[in-house]
């Protein structure tokens, strides 16, 4: 679980493929930095009363740092994911 109560910035070294959010709110933007380099999966993210809409993303390459953004509208949640060149 990443708890967004602190900051709109975590990482962790997780390398799960599902991601429990808490603490969003609505009109938030948020990102979540993926340290570890060792997987090539997809990450699908879940937090009670949201529904995840993912916009561009896509497996998670092996040798490469990732960093996920969400912005929350409402009850949606909008998942962009950027990886490292």
């Amino acid at each position: 679980t990443i708890d967004f109560a602190l900051s709109n910035l975590a990482y962790t070294s997780a390398t799960a493929n599902t991601i429990t959010l808490s603490n969003l709110k609505d009109g938030g933007a948020y990102s979540l930095v993926f340290t570890s380099t060792a997987v090539n999966t997809a990450v699908t993210f879940s937090a009670t009363g949201f529904t995840f809409k993912y916009m561009g993303t896509g497996v998670r390459t092996t040798g490469k740092a990732h960093i996920y953004s969400f912005i929350v509208a409402g009850t949606v949640v909008y998942v962009s994911m950027s990886t490292e060149n």
